[in-house]
């Protein structure tokens, strides 16, 4: 997490790590920086913080993705039931409350890039295939009429 701070504003954390550990050494407090806003997301985040390379997982089986986007369901909805996990169960394995995973799949809240990593482990998919993308009919442009 501290890396993809130091990314963000620029810096490669490596660079910074070698630096005196003086008060006044502004690359120095820089690194401390990170290295806090690095603990603070873990400590937010919690167990939900893990290797973020995709996994490649299974692929969802096209009737069962269509039958549930017709009932009108979130893609993790279909997919934890596909997998015969209750929302307890996967929360509790990809290290999320039961309120957050309840929540995305009732559209109330979004999962971040983090939420979507961990439930694709649980649930053996990429995190791809989590995406909602309900489809709503495009607004027509009245400027060409």
């Amino acid at each position: 997490m501290a890396e993809i701070a130091a990314e963000m504003a620029g810096y490669k954390l490596d660079d910074l790590r070698g630096w005196s550990a003086r008060r006044d050494d502004p690359k120095a407090a820089l690194y401390r920086s990170f290295m806090k806003k690095g603990f603070r997301a873990v400590d937010l985040l919690g167990p939900a913080v893990v290797n973020l390379e995709a996994p490649a997982g299974d692929k969802l089986p096209d009737d069962i993705r269509k039958a549930g986007q017709a009932r009108g369901e979130h893609m993790v909805t279909i997919t934890r039931q596909w997998r015969d996990l209750t929302v307890v169960q996967l929360a509790e394995a990809a290290g999320l409350s039961v309120e957050l995973v309840t929540a995305i799949e009732a559209r109330e809240a979004e999962a971040n890039e983090m939420h979507d990593f961990a439930m694709a482990r649980v649930l053996n998919v990429s995190p791809h295939a989590l995406t909602d993308w309900s489809i709503t009919a495009p607004e027509r442009d009245t400027r060409l009429s």
